[in-house]
């Protein structure tokens, strides 16, 4: 048995090394597109949620905003892909171990040794499974490579989105000392607070400034001074009134400029004396750009949980808004790509033990790709998703992103035992088979 083990591991070598560069490959080219997705989501978000794409969008991932989160961005592109790959290599090596012992005619000096055909079977279905927990380990590696070279975190515009920026709003509110000696606040950095709070301002509103007539290539040319000593901003305004009425459509008489520029002017000296002196007038300051703030300390394991302390905002929102992403969430994840694998390992020693003179590759290889597209279409077809369950590929909970992403026992359950029955099936078939040499 243990030879013809080896014998196998050796056989199934090269194969082995293709799947598992290849699945390496993917994962990792498709992390480098992350970035782009992530920074580009409110452009691309409406297309994605247009009738058109949203069932396509639905039967691929749970939630588009899953898309900005590099664990979410892996379960959709990397993830789908690995699972199909790895599905059709682990059943197209399977089903061909017991065949190609009768096509290659081996099979009559094999079963002549003083082996048990409980023995052969068993030596050839171990050597895949080692080879496709070898595959799981290098997969599980690919990953963690892909995720780390994007940085691992998505955006803090997206981890403050929905409850998590309500729950920060309501706790600051009820702070009675204020947030502003959590964060560093002096001169040099006052213009890059400004230029983040108009930036955040004009992110996804460029189309509506445009309609109502504000030249946007003359702000982006102010914008530099804005950041670099916005002080000096309102003197040039004030010594280039043409600069202004290029800027704002409408006929303004030179007075009317002048108020306009003054009333700015002091609601910026307020603003920037707010935020030099701190306390509770800040926190207003804060809530209006707190991916700014934040920033500073989500660095600083310490001033986190003292931040997070102070507020009562609890472990949750620390570990939704601060921590890159959770290793055990991906690994998990990968595991249900190994239970898959396994699984399909399995029926594919039974289709190799039940075949008779024809090859069950093709047959094979049809089984997974059927069941892919039923999970898929019966996902993105609401009426009929229930029936996706017949579907293993359904079974892998591919909300990776979600902070409850636990195992599910259930399908982990149903991965082991229909495994076991299909190995068990075919070492009986195989035990009883008329061997044709």
């Amino acid at each position: 048995m243990i030879n013809l083990f080896l014998k196998e591991l050796r056989l199934n070598r090269n194969s082995f090394l293709f799947c598992l560069i290849g699945l390496s490959a993917v994962i990792i080219l498709a992390m480098f597109f992350y970035p782009v997705i992530s920074s580009n989501m409110d452009m691309i978000k409406p297309f994605l949620e247009s009738p058109m794409m949203n069932n396509l969008i639905n039967a691929m991932v749970p939630d588009i905003a899953n898309l900005q989160s590099p664990l979410g961005f892996f379960a959709t592109y990397s993830g789908v892909f690995s699972l199909m790959l790895g599905s059709i290599f682990a059943i197209g090596m399977s089903s061909k171990m017991l065949y190609m012992e009768e096509k290659e005619k081996t099979a009559e000096f094999l079963l002549a040794k003083p082996v048990k055909r409980t023995e052969i079977f068993f030596g050839k279905y171990l050597s895949v499974i080692v080879l496709l927990s070898a595959i799981f380990l290098g997969v599980c590696a690919a990953s963690l490579i892909g995720i780390e070279m994007v940085g691992g975190q998505a955006p803090l515009s997206v981890l403050l989105s929905g409850s998590n920026r309500s729950a920060l709003s309501e706790r600051v509110s009820e702070n009675e000392t204020g947030v502003s000696r959590f964060f560093e606040r002096n001169e040099d950095n006052f213009g890059q607070f400004v230029m983040s709070v108009l930036s955040a301002q004009m992110e996804g509103n460029e189309e509506r400034i445009k309609s109502i007539g504000i030249d946007m290539e003359r702000v982006s040319e102010l914008l530099p001074m804005l950041e670099e000593n916005p002080d000096n901003l309102f003197d040039y305004l004030r010594n280039n009134l043409d600069a202004v009425s290029g800027i704002v459509p409408g006929n303004f008489t030179e007075g009317e400029l002048v108020e306009a520029i003054e009333e700015r002017e002091a609601e910026f000296r307020r603003m920037k004396k707010v935020y030099l002196n701190g306390g509770k007038e800040f926190d207003e300051l804060f809530l209006a750009d707190p991916e700014y703030f934040l920033s500073q300390i989500k660095d600083s394991p310490e001033l986190r949980a003292e931040f997070t302390e102070a507020l009562s905002l609890g472990g949750k929102f620390e570990a939704d808004v601060f921590i890159k992403y959770r290793p055990e969430s991906l690994i998990l994840y990968n595991f249900y790509f190994y239970l898959l694998t396994v699984l399909f390992a399995s029926v594919g020693f039974f289709i190799s033990a039940v075949s008779g003179k024809f090859s069950p590759f093709g047959i094979s290889i049809g089984v997974v790709i059927v069941l892919y597209l039923l999970d898929t279409f019966t996902k993105a077809l609401s009426g009929i998703r229930a029936i996706g369950m017949a579907s293993p590929f359904r079974w892998v909970d591919n909300n990776v992103a979600s902070l409850s992403y636990s195992p599910d026992y259930l399908n982990i359950f149903l991965f082991l035992v229909l495994s076991g029955i299909f190995t068990g099936a075919a070492c009986l078939v195989y035990r009883k088979k008329d061997i044709l040499v």
